[in-house]
């Protein structure tokens, strides 16, 4: 018979579990602001016209997230009390990039690897714990100023292998979990 603490203890263990395995599917999100953006004078939004933006903004490779994540945007920026304009008339203009960057998992490689002169990078391409990170940007920029107002990334393992429909879900719970601290009206 199981006594109340053991009872417990389990539960306790299935709960850590359930934290642990949703923390691997977590992005690394980060959002900073301009100290001195006065956000209270904001209130219209529009995406930077393709033309302004750096080259590769608004373009992650697939025109389904694409879509997702300007929906994603744009409904926050909705819920937070900004309305659309247009571009030549926002107070604010928004835009996105994704940026790629291989990634390796350091402690499955071997110590001796990491020690010997020229071993360690073959070792690092050989890898099967090599990856592909994705971070994804969301740059806010004041229009009358042109000066960068609020940045937010979400960072994790790029997933080749899901369906189409779980990285559009992906996409647009990346955009949420970013714009979650951007400052309401």
């Amino acid at each position: 018979m199981m006594t109340f603490g053991g009872r417990g203890k389990f539960h306790g263990a299935v709960s850590l579990l359930v934290v642990l395995a949703a923390g691997c599917t977590q992005f690394a999100v980060r959002a900073d602001r301009a100290p001195d953006a006065d956000f209270s004078r904001y209130r219209t939004f529009a995406w930077m016209t393709i033309a302004a933006a750096p080259p590769a903004d608004q373009d992650t490779g697939s025109r389904g997230i694409d879509d997702r994540i300007y929906s994603a945007v744009e409904s926050a920026m909705h819920t937070k009390g900004y309305t659309p304009a247009a571009s030549t008339a926002a107070d604010l203009l928004v835009t996105f990039r994704l940026l790629r960057q291989d990634g390796y998992d350091d402690e499955h490689i071997s110590y001796m690897s990491q020690w010997n002169r020229g071993a360690y990078l073959n070792a690092l391409h050989a890898s099967s714990d090599s990856y592909v990170r994705g971070t994804l940007l969301i740059d806010v920029v004041d229009r009358a100023t042109n000066t960068l107002v609020w940045r937010s990334s979400a960072s994790a393992r790029l997933l080749p292998h899901l369906s189409y429909e779980a990285k559009v879900e992906r996409a647009q719970e990346a955009v949420e979990q970013m714009l979650e601290t951007f400052p309401a009206r």
